[in-house]
């Protein structure tokens, strides 16, 4: 069975969340190409971790994993610099299990992404067709003006969630100590 899907950056529990249930239906993902995933009926159930790093994985690594009964099922490069590994496990996967570092760094470098565009196109956009506005008073350039702002409430929307997600990694990594 093959399912596309796609998850926000920051919909990584989102993610999870998804795989188990389809495992819990009676599906274990065998297969992923960026937003297709793909599984096979599956005697067994599994709970999923989903993880990023900005290097790929030893073997030593890997073995840290599977010592914790968490076996990687599959890996996938991301488009942004990095690896997602696909782990599972018979066993519910706990939050000292994931990697946040690498997540963490992953979100704020897409936070800082979303600030530079946010800042320069959509600033730079909203004022050059508010100048042609009130130079003309062409209702298109309000149109247009009325198409930027939605598109930065949309961008202000993924914004306050990547901020939310950096905030609650950031406690968590504050507590671990890292």
């Amino acid at each position: 069975m093959q399912e596309v899907k796609k998850f926000k950056i920051y919909e990584d529990l989102l993610e999870e969340e998804y795989l188990n249930n389809q495992s819990k239906q009676g599906y274990k993902l065998v297969g992923y190409d960026g937003k297709t995933y793909t599984f096979e009926k599956s005697e067994l159930s599994y709970y999923y971790l989903v993880e990023f790093f900005f290097n790929e994985l030893s073997n030593y690594e890997l073995k840290q994993y599977a010592k914790r009964n968490i076996n990687l099922v599959l890996k996938y490069p991301s488009q942004k610099k990095g690896l997602y590994y696909f782990f599972a496990s018979d066993q519910p996967i706990g939050a000292s299990d994931r990697n946040l570092k690498d997540r963490y760094q992953q979100l704020l470098n897409s936070k800082h992404r979303t600030d530079k565009f946010s800042l320069v196109i959509l600033f730079s956009s909203f004022t050059f067709f508010s100048y042609l506005y009130f130079k003309s008073a062409d209702s298109i350039y309000l149109l247009l003006l009325i198409l930027i702002l939605a598109l930065g409430i949309i961008y202000a929307r993924v914004y306050l969630q990547i901020i939310k997600r950096l905030s609650e990694y950031l406690r968590i990594l504050e507590k671990e100590g890292k």
